[in-house]
């Protein structure tokens, strides 16, 4: 029997379950999110630069959530990182900073081992 688009995406993301999120990084839309054990690898530009075992890149919607709710969601990155709903005219999302990186940011450094280990995947 075959299986559905969304139940082959959630079964090649069930390897990531057990796993913690260690980090992320972006380049535009394209979300990374690292997980897993820690190494570090050199960039094209020479740099040193941590991933994780698995390396999820993601282009479409997404959203960590917790115990209370969401995190963060990709939809974050087109408001200021300051907090503010109210977005500039000259206001540039693709620059580091704005409120998706902002929150990424501040999960991931105040995480425990137990807060960002992946407890199930859902695709839609």
């Amino acid at each position: 029997m075959e299986n559905s688009l969304k139940e082959s995406i959630e079964q090649a993301l069930s390897v990531l379950i057990g796993l913690p999120l260690i980090g992320s990084d972006r380049a535009l839309d394209l979300d990374m999110f690292y997980f897993g054990k820690a190494h570090t690898i050199s960039t094209r530009a020479g740099r040193e630069k941590e991933i994780g075992e698995y390396a999820l890149h993601v282009q479409c919607a997404w959203r960590i959530t917790g115990p209370h709710g969401i995190i963060v969601a990709s939809q974050d990155r087109y408001y200021p990182g300051d907090g503010s709903y109210d977005v500039p005219n000259d206001f540039d999302w693709t620059l580091p900073g704005n409120r998706c990186d902002t929150r990424l940011e501040t999960f991931l450094r105040e995480k425990t081992p137990e807060s960002t280990v992946v407890k199930s995947v859902k695709a839609k």
